[in-house]
């Protein structure tokens, strides 16, 4: 019977732990992914596939050390141990006081019955716990309230904890620092943040800035960037890895070499992008000539990212604007360009040249920068919440 009793509420926790996982990826992976997701940087079927793979490492190389806190550091292990004893010995005082005549093996069997109850009575509690963060998650996501299932979990497990235990064998210490986390995170997230985007404003974004030196500056983001996620990773990393026997100039000896290695590796590629699209500073006016097909010249004004453009009409036109708009299928403004059929010459003035290139340089180059950033949060949120 009590076997039985065991499986069943160890079914009931797999089942709601399944939806508690629902909930989760519904909420918390999503705004791991939002930002990739909303800038157009990778599909849905991507992001999937890619938070997946993350949240998985995450969960299996780094998620003990978050799994111990939340299973000894909210409720003392010790205190649970002391009520599990005193409640065995509170029955074997009801055994001897009984008018009953137990059997010394009587009484050892329903001694160990009576601590295997307390064990089935522990199970239902933290059955309860994911019930109740899971009903939590879901009432979130339907009312698209962006929540943390680590906030749900904390609180579940103190109410478990003052019910079981009337309030003794909480460590408040810890309760408060998690709680004081959840404060400090957010405002530290958004001072960095905004620190970061007004440097990058200040010194990349629509700067008329020569093109080695916006190689340099964002060779330098991707050797710090590299460098911080490499030490996060290896400094007390995943034990199975036995990265915890390295010392700390060994961690940082290879969180150098491998931001080195990555940033000789962009290094690369933006020398590759700068040969194929080259932009030559003394030539700031464009003639299209008549024989251009309309796709090539959707093809030369996508290159040169084009801001803003001023056109003049010559002296026989003849309307084919609409069918260059069809041409463009991945260019979201260009500017009505008319008379591309005739045999005459536009001129084309291109104001503000050198920012809509680097600009486009920034945007090919950051890409796989906010992709792997948004992997790294994965595979954090993996190891912390999941």
């Amino acid at each position: 019977m009590i076997k039985n009793l065991e499986l069943c509420v160890l079914v009931a926790n797999f089942i709601v732990s399944f939806f508690l996982s629902v909930g989760t990826g519904a909420n918390d992976v999503a705004n791991t992914f939002g930002s990739i997701y909303g800038s157009r940087l990778l599909p849905w079927k991507k992001i999937i596939i890619f938070a997946s793979i993350f949240e998985f490492l995450g969960a299996m190389l780094i998620g003990k050390s978050v799994s111990d806190t939340l299973r000894n550091g909210i409720i003392n292990s010790t205190e649970i141990d002391i009520f599990r004893n005193n409640s065995a010995q509170r029955f074997v005082t009801y055994l001897n006081e009984s008018n009953r005549n137990y059997s010394e093996a009587a009484k050892r069997i329903k001694i160990m019955n009576a601590a295997t109850i307390f064990d089935i009575y522990q199970m239902g509690g933290f059955f309860s716990i994911i019930t109740a963060s899971t009903i939590w998650m879901l009432i979130a996501n339907i009312k698209r309230i962006p929540v943390s299932t680590t906030h749900s979990i904390v609180g579940s497990i103190l109410g478990y904890g003052i019910v079981l235990l009337e309030g003794t064998g909480i460590i408040w210490i810890t309760v408060a620092e998690i709680t004081a986390s959840w404060i400090i995170s957010p405002l530290a997230s958004g001072c960095v943040s905004v620190l970061i985007f007004v440097v990058l404003k200040k010194f990349l974004i629509n700067q008329r800035i020569k093109t080695q030196k916006l190689l340099i500056y964002i060779l330098g983001i991707y050797f710090i960037t590299i460098f911080l996620i490499s030490l996060s990773v290896i400094y007390r990393g995943p034990d199975i890895l036995m990265f915890y026997e390295l010392s700390l100039r060994s961690v940082l000896v290879i969180s150098l070499l491998l931001s080195l290695f990555f940033t000789i590796l962009v290094f690369l590629y933006m020398k590759n992008l700068l040969k194929k699209n080259p932009i030559n500073s003394s030539n700031s006016r464009i003639c299209l000539q008549a024989h251009h097909s309309e796709i090539e010249i959707s093809k030369l004004i996508f290159l040169l990212s084009i801001d803003r453009i001023e056109y003049e009409i010559p002296y026989k036109i003849r309307d084919n604007a609409n069918s260059l708009k069809n041409s463009i299928k991945n260019v979201q403004t260009y500017p009505p360009l008319l008379g591309t059929e005739q045999d005459c010459c536009e001129s084309i003035n291109l104001s503000h040249r050198y920012e809509s290139y680097h600009n486009r340089l920034i945007l090919k180059t950051f890409r796989f920068l906010q992709i792997l950033l948004a992997c790294y949060g994965s595979y954090a949120h993996g190891g912390n919440d999941v």
